[in-house]
């Protein structure tokens, strides 16, 4: 496997358009010299605490999101639900409670606000999307469709609906082959409907099985990317979808009915996998382990009288050893990106030390470079507004959210 870096002279903020064999489809060369934002967004609000009120202490915060009005609010995960703060961060509500009943939550992972201003929380505990009114009402189940398996990436359509992503044979009901395919699909509020709009080529997860003393089969499959490998990741926007799944820079311009009509390109070299990489990424399991962490598994559990499904994190003997644990050979240039509602692509590059969390570039989806940030943790949501809010956690495991005004220079 080689890469070859492509030596084009560019002007900062500058891209070249190439023609490709397909005359709806075109590649964007993005410049090769970063233009760096140095402005630094204002904070406005935090909230969090190690003590406090109820609604003060969070534990396992899942997914963030702000509304039309710039309220935000916060999927907390272990303590199944949704706390809502106004734009100067003071407390307004909170609703759902733990259960498998009407309104309730089992395993939140993610969770959106609609276009219709409703709040979406994908629940594969429940195997569906849970929807709510902005004031907390429970309105509706969206079940899971049993052939695309258990979403784990969720974003708003801002044509309505949501855009959600499922893992490669992550349903307990499904057998233990795959075809290496991981759906992406627009889903219907209205009447659950759904259109696969991409199929991304993944790598099929592990499947374990046992029986145990009093009976039960139990399966387990579990999901995990090839480390520092390519994470599928995509985004929404007014008018495309940007998704992005390969060791190289190259994100891809989907319009809305999935079509592939351009890919932005930078010219970064991959950085092969070394031992040395290996043997930090394995400390850092551990530690994130001993909080909780590991791969999501979905354990499917059979009995004379019925079946059930429990989700976590995989830890001990559920988890990959160090031995057999999948490496990538080369490290994927992005780890992720997301989109906001000014029309910009976030996309974050890896760090020069391996790490996840290097610069983001600032980008639109007809390939107008904006500028790079420096290395930085990727916010959670972006309102319409210009806030953004991160989830930051202390020495201690204690999470908090910032809220900051990001500056006009990175629009």
């Amino acid at each position: 496997m080689s890469f070859s870096v492509r030596r084009i002279a560019l002007l900062t903020g500058v891209g070249v358009i190439c023609a490709t064999p397909s005359a709806a489809q075109q590649t964007v060369q993005l410049p090769a010299r970063d233009n760096l934002l140095r402005e630094r967004p204002a904070e406005v609000f935090s909230v969090g605490t190690v003590e406090g009120r109820d609604w003060e202490m969070f534990s396992g915060i899942r997914s963030l999101a702000f509304d039309a009005a710039d309220n935000l609010y916060v999927l907390d995960g272990q303590s199944t639900r949704v706390v809502v703060f106004d734009s100067r961060g003071r407390f307004v509500r909170q609703f759902a409670t733990r259960g498998g009943g009407p309104g309730e939550l089992q395993a939140p992972i993610a969770m959106a606000i609609a276009a219709d201003g409703n709040v979406v929380v994908n629940d594969i505990g429940n195997r569906a999307f849970i929807v709510f009114r902005p004031d907390g009402e429970y309105v509706r189940n969206i079940p899971f469709n049993d052939e695309l398996g258990f979403p784990v990436a969720m974003v708003t359509d801002p044509r309505g609906g949501i855009i959600a992503r499922a893992p490669q044979r992550m349903s307990p009901d499904q057998d233990a082959a795959g075809t290496g395919v991981s759906p992406i699909f627009r889903v219907s509020l209205d009447d659950a409907s759904t259109q696969t709009l991409y199929r991304v080529p993944v790598a099929t997860p592990r499947v374990s099985g046992s029986t145990g003393s009093d009976g039960a089969r139990r399966t387990a499959f579990i999901s995990m990317d090839p480390i520092f490998g390519p994470r599928p990741a995509f985004a929404a926007l007014p008018e495309a979808i940007a998704l992005h799944y390969e060791t190289e820079y190259a994100i891809r311009i989907l319009d809305g009915t999935g079509r592939h009509i351009r890919t932005l390109t930078r010219d970064y070299t991959p950085k092969r996998v070394t031992k040395k990489d290996q043997e930090e990424f394995q400390k850092q399991r551990e530690r994130a382990e001993a909080q909780g962490g590991g791969p999501m598994i979905v354990m499917s559990r059979t009995t004379p009288a019925g079946s059930s499904t429990s989700v976590g994190r995989g830890s001990g003997t559920m988890a990959f050893s160090a031995d057999n644990m999948p490496f990538a050979e080369y490290m994927a240039v992005v780890t992720s990106i997301r989109s906001d509602p000014q029309g910009r692509i976030w996309v974050q590059r890896r760090a020069t030390d391996g790490k996840a969390a290097g610069p983001i570039d600032l980008v639109t989806a007809n390939g107008r470079y904006i500028g790079t940030l420096q290395p930085q943790a990727m916010p959670g949501a972006i309102s319409a507004s210009g806030l953004a809010a991160w989830v930051l956690t202390d020495d201690l495991g204690v999470e908090r959210v910032v809220v900051r005004r990001l500056p006009g220079t990175w629009r």
